[in-house]
């Protein structure tokens, strides 16, 4: 596993990184007391290492995930949407900067790279802390936004 392996310190760090960026800048979810009847989704991490065009390590990416797949229609929710990306958008913007020349990036945007919707607050999705961060003993996370993965 990449939290135990030779770059462990940086997997770790790319954890707490992510972490911030949920909690202080997208304010995803808050610190709830479980209660028995509570329906807790479990979470999990996913790790990348990002490399430059020689090989050589270029970051370590951690991505808190929402298992969201062990929802049942229903019970853990009623409805679901996916808002994607207008492809012909992407493709006229390209079109226009081939047209004038213009030089286009590639960009890494930490978290905020896809649509973050808001839950509303008559619907209530639990989930579990994340391996590594945890604090207490009974506590949840009460979602009150989530991005793609979650």
């Amino acid at each position: 596993m990449a939290t135990n392996g030779p770059f462990a310190d940086d997997f770790w760090k790319a954890c707490e990184t992510e972490l911030e960026t949920l909690t202080e800048d997208m304010d995803a979810w808050d610190l709830v007391d479980r209660t028995p009847d509570t329906k807790v989704l479990p979470s999990t991490w996913a790790f990348k290492v990002k490399r430059h065009p020689d090989g050589a390590v270029k970051k370590f990416k951690a991505c808190f995930c929402v298992q969201g797949d062990r929802q049942q229609h229903g019970i853990s929710y009623w409805k679901n949407w996916l808002p994607d990306i207008n492809w012909s958008a992407i493709r006229t913007v390209m079109i226009l900067a081939a047209k004038k020349r213009l030089a286009s990036v590639q960009w890494d945007i930490t978290a905020v790279a896809f649509v973050t919707a808001h839950i509303p607050p008559d619907e209530v999705v639990y989930v579990v802390q994340p391996r590594g961060f945890v604090q207490g003993t009974n506590e949840v996370l009460r979602l009150k936004s989530c991005s793609y993965r979650m």
